[in-house]
């Protein structure tokens, strides 16, 4: 069969299904773990125009932060060190934290204060709680941060062996080409996503250098934990495998932490952290007697979500999957020689995904070494980037703002019986 040239509109498809085959493979994207959403665990930004080596902005919203009115504060409660992030004087009269006392009012003291007659109630132990709070010049913004992630360039193709060699058809050979690109692009963006996301700056580069996880000696702050009694890589010794406490420990971190690392809901508005284990940390946990002894099973409700397509099972509000592309590191230990593999909790916003040109798709029946037809080639040409989400939240210092990481010894099964 003679080899034609496709047209533009069937290339264009080509490229399309080929992406859309490649994210239907993807860890990542097959669970919706990557979308165009406020919530989503990796935001997804779609630049058409950019080309290599430009960066796209994404944003995300942080926390609110202030108390709010009570009725028992006093006018001058939380004014000093509120006015620090509102540039108002201390002594104003206006704030979410501020309290206008009737004793003030009726004094004269305060008879000046707000702009409504202050009220006092009795809260049930005899003491009355007076006061009105005037939230006018007080209100919190909304906080909004952002990050930038490089894209870059990557390509692949296949060429086809000479008829003579192979009686693959062409349209056969179109779609197998589909095929193979489709996992290639899959697997290459998954183990991208994972690096970064873990923060495996020693092998990841692309688009730009992985940045290691942040950690801090105020422990709301930092966001790398250590299994067993380690508290470094280099106190990570044989037998400290990942277990029921690791992941606790993860949970708790990531409900205390500042700012919070905010779970993704799901219908009926519960909410769920992400935990990706290395298969050898997942193996360890089946073996840990709380996990087998625990309904680990995911709810009718929860299954129709992607979220938990392909999940290991449930624990204290994780919801537990497996990859063989979370990273294993080999200098832990005193000796530096402890191999380990570093798990990763994840929350809304835990990194970003963007796309430069759409996927174009290429065709070689022309050139000397397609011999005249003979031997055509297909290839794809895609333009994306990712990165973790990180802000400086105190102003100086970056932190993850999406992710926990858990190292912890990555023992093999076959170890673990010969020891």
């Amino acid at each position: 069969m003679a080899w034609s040239i496709a047209s533009n509109l069937s290339r264009q498809r080509w490229a399309r299904e080929t992406i859309i085959e490649a994210e239907e493979k993807s860890f990542f994207f097959s669970r919706g773990f990557v979308k165009d959403a406020s919530d989503a665990i990796i935001k997804k930004r779609t630049d058409l125009n950019k080309e290599s080596g430009d960066r796209i902005t994404y944003d995300f919203l942080v926390n609110l932060t202030g108390a709010g009115l009570t009725a028992a504060d006093t006018k001058s409660t939380g004014l000093a060190a509120y006015h620090t992030a509102t540039g108002l004087a201390t002594d104003s009269s206006y704030g979410a934290d501020a309290m206008g006392q009737v004793s003030d009012y009726q004094s004269g003291s305060g008879a000046n204060w707000g702009d409504k007659t202050p009220f006092q109630v009795d809260d049930g132990t005899g003491t009355s709680r007076k006061g009105y709070g005037k939230l006018i010049g007080r209100e919190e913004p909304l906080l909004y941060r952002s990050d930038q992630i490089l894209i870059g360039q990557k390509r692949n193709g296949i060429r086809k062996p000479g008829k003579w060699l192979d009686q693959i058809v062409q349209d056969k050979f179109r779609s197998d080409a589909r095929s193979q690109l489709s996992t290639w692009y899959a697997e290459l963006v998954d183990n991208i996503i994972m690096q970064h996301l873990a923060g495996n700056s020693s092998t990841m580069a692309f688009p730009s250098a992985a940045l290691a996880p942040t950690t801090s000696t105020t422990f709301e702050f930092t966001r790398q934990l250590f299994g067993g009694q380690a508290s470094a890589k280099a106190g990570i010794e044989i037998g400290d495998s990942f277990g029921i406490l690791e992941l606790d420990r993860m949970r708790e971190l990531a409900e205390v932490s500042v700012p919070r690392i905010l779970p993704y809901k799901v219908e009926g508005g519960d909410e769920y952290h992400v935990v990706i284990l290395h298969p050898y940390q997942a193996n360890a946990l089946r073996q840990d007697r709380d996990w087998i002894d625990a309904s680990y099973h995911a709810r009718d409700r929860g299954l129709s979500n992607p979220l938990f397509t392909g999940a290991m099972g449930l624990w204290n509000g994780l919801v537990i999957h497996v990859s063989r592309y979370v990273p294993i590191l080999t200098d832990g230990g005193a000796s530096g020689a402890v191999p380990y593999a570093r798990a990763l909790l994840l929350g809304q916003c835990a990194g970003g995904y963007a796309t430069g040109w759409e996927p174009t798709w290429h065709e070689d029946s022309t050139s000397s070494e397609a011999d005249f037809g003979d031997s055509p080639a297909l290839a794809i040409d895609c333009a994306f980037g990712c990165k973790k989400t990180q802000f400086a939240f105190d102003g100086s210092n970056q932190l993850d703002y999406g992710v926990i990481t858990m190292d912890t010894w990555a023992n093999k099964l076959q170890s673990a019986v010969q020891a």
